[in-house]
C-alpha cells in the first residue's frame, strides 16, 4: 500500500515483502531534501553519526551516509 500524506511530494509504501531488509532497519532508505546542509544539522542533532558530502560519479547528486545512531 502507497501512502501520500496530503499535499506532500513523498510517499510511504507499506506491506509484506516489500523489500529484503530486516524490520526496523533502514537499508536503501533515501531522504529527499531542498536544503541538505540543514538536514544534515538536524539529524546530527538528533545524535546520529552522519558522514560528510559526498557526490556521485557523476557530480548530479551530493549525498551523506548515516552510519548509526546514539541509540544503536
Amino acid at each position: 500500500m502507497q501512502f501520500t500524506p496530503p499535499g506532500s511530494g513523498c510517499s510511504v509504501i507499506f506491506g509484506k515483502n516489500v523489500t529484503a531488509a530486516a524490520p526496523g532497519s533502514a537499508q536503501g532508505l533515501y531522504l529527499i531534501v531542498s536544503d541538505i546542509e540543514a538536514a544534515r544539522k538536524e539529524l546530527l542533532g538528533r545524535g546520529i553519526a552522519i558522514s560528510g558530502a559526498f557526490q556521485d560519479a557523476g557530480g548530479v547528486y551530493t549525498g551523506y551516509c548515516i552510519l548509526g545512531s546514539a541509540l544503536a
